[in-house]
Order: structure tokens, then C-alpha cells, then sequence
């Protein structure tokens, strides 16, 4: 899901929000630029179906999941994570309710830019209360958690479980990567990844 550069007029989150819905291409608003997204790998998708699997059974409401959801950011920026649940009435008009946790499905080539630019806004955000980063590469979740005004962090690998507080519960990396057979890692991939 490599980002596509160009030279596109600035906006704002409004006058993203009122285009023509294109729905051949994902897009997002960054930093006032609408930026397009290609097509993900098939690893990505599968794990994102995964978690859809893991989660949904284990939601109550007024909590519901939604796929590729957008996230407002502020006025200058606006994400469409891979998956978020939202808690609480729904707002009028098709505006997004601010997501209580945010899920994002990392490719290698999106990975800097989630972990750089992505992370650091979703954490700006009052009503997210977890952050999770799932590779999409390898067995590997980084679960970020508020505590206040501060977040911990955790990360699960291989076979391993995760809590979400959140959810109230434990998710097996075993079901988050069911039917995926991953390329072996070579020193370079561990390198680039910082293994």
C-alpha cells in the first residue's frame, strides 16, 4: 500500500470529504494533500479479514467494527485505518464517530509512514483509547494502551496472545495470521524492520 506522491492543491478535511467518491482508489488526507493508496498485498487482506474474525464476536454494543474507516484528524488531515471500532450513537449525516480503537494492517511499504506519521496523530486523539499495529509481514502486534494521560505499549510475536483492555479480552496471534504462511526473513528484512 505504497503511497502515491503528487502535486495536488491543498485542502481541507471538508473539502476532502465532499469529492466525488472514488471507489476504484483509496485515499487519505495528509498534511493537506490527498494522497492515493495502492492495492495492499494479499498478506494484508487476509490478516485484516483475521482480525474481523477475532474481534466481532467479542464486541457488545454500542460498540460496532468498521473495515477501512475513515479517521478525522484535524483539519488538515484524514485516515482511513484499516479497521476501527466505534462506541456510541452514530453521528448524523455519515460523519465518522471518533473511533475508540484503531487498528492499522502494516505492508512494508507503508510501515515508516504508519509508525512515523499515523501512530503519533492517533495517539492525539481523545477518544482512542488502543492502538493496534499488526504486521502483515510476519507474527508480530504492537498494542498501544492509554493510561491516562500517558500510553503503554506491548508487543506479542510468534504464537503469543494479546490483551486488549478494551475488549476485555485475549486475541491469538494463531487466529490473527490463520492460513498465512509467511516468506522467511532474510538478514536484510530484519535489518529494515529492526529485528
Amino acid at each position: 500500500m505504497a503511497l502515491a506522491q503528487g502535486h495536488a492543491p491543498m485542502m481541507t478535511v471538508t473539502q476532502f470529504q465532499a469529492r466525488p467518491n472514488g471507489a476504484d482508489a483509496r485515499h487519505e488526507l495528509v498534511d493537506g494533500v490527498v494522497r492515493i493508496m495502492v492495492p495492499p498485498p494479499d498478506e494484508h487482506g487476509e490478516v485484516r479479514a483475521n482480525l474481523v474474525l477475532a474481534i466481532h464476536p467479542r464486541l457488545k454494543p454500542p460498540c460496532r467494527l468498521v473495515t477501512g474507516a475513515g479517521v478525522p484528524i484535524d483539519q488538515r488531515n484524514y485516515f482511513q485505518a484499516d479497521l476501527v471500532i466505534r462506541s456510541g450513537s452514530r453521528e448524523p449525516q455519515g460523519q465518522p464517530t471518533p473511533p475508540a480503537v484503531v487498528i492499522e494492517v502494516l505492508s512494508p511499504a507503508t510501515m515508516p509512514f504508519d509508525f512515523s506519521c499515523k501512530l503519533l496523530r492517533y495517539t492525539e486523539l481523545p477518544s482512542v483509547q488502543e492502538i493496534w499495529m499488526v504486521d502483515s509481514s510476519r507474527a508480530w502486534v504492537q498494542v498501544w494502551q492509554r493510561q491516562g494521560a500517558h500510553w503503554s505499549v506491548a508487543m506479542a510475536s510468534g504464537s503469543a496472545r494479546f490483551g486488549s483492555a478494551f475488549l476485555g479480552a485475549e486475541i491469538a496471534l494463531d487466529q490473527v495470521y490463520a492460513g498465512i504462511t509467511f516468506a522467511p526473513v532474510t538478514e536484510d528484512d530484519a535489518d529494515a524492520v529492526g529485528l
